[in-house]
């Protein structure tokens, strides 16, 4: 693993290209089969990219105390796609999109994930990625 995670100019620009591209894919496959497929499968089609771009950013931070460029956009693909996420989530829960409940706890749950990026794993401007989804979930 402390080989991995090792930073290597090469190796880090196809660590940030293939999770970009990873997150977009399943944002473009969750565009694509929003109306045709069933809440769970839209949830696991983007809740798991979520987990696996932020989560291999968080972890890669942690580890080696310092966030390097790879780290900071696996982080910030994992934060942008989680309001796809978040929003399936809340609408299998059966929260009313139609309501103003519902963009508050998306944009909640994402401020809370990018304030875990910040302070938590010390990516500064996750801070403002905290901030913009903190004024989106204003009511």
């Amino acid at each position: 693993m402390a080989q991995a995670i090792q930073p290597d100019q090469r190796a880090d620009w196809l660590r940030m290209l293939g999770g970009v591209l990873f997150a977009l894919g399943a944002a473009i496959l969750f565009a694509r089969k929003g109306n045709d497929w069933a809440a769970f499968p839209l949830l696991i089609t983007v809740a798991v990219p979520c987990v696996v771009v932020f989560g291999l950013g968080a972890m890669g931070g942690l580890a080696t105390g310092e966030v390097a460029r790879w780290h900071a956009v696996l982080m910030v693909a994992g934060v942008l796609l989680s309001v796809l996420a978040f929003g399936q989530l809340w609408d299998l829960v059966g929260v009313n999109d139609e309501s103003s409940g519902f963009g508050f706890l998306v944009f909640a749950c994402v401020t809370g994930l990018a304030a875990f990026a910040s302070f938590g794993v010390g990516a500064a401007y996750q801070a403002l990625l905290a901030a913009l989804a903190r004024i989106a979930s204003w009511p």
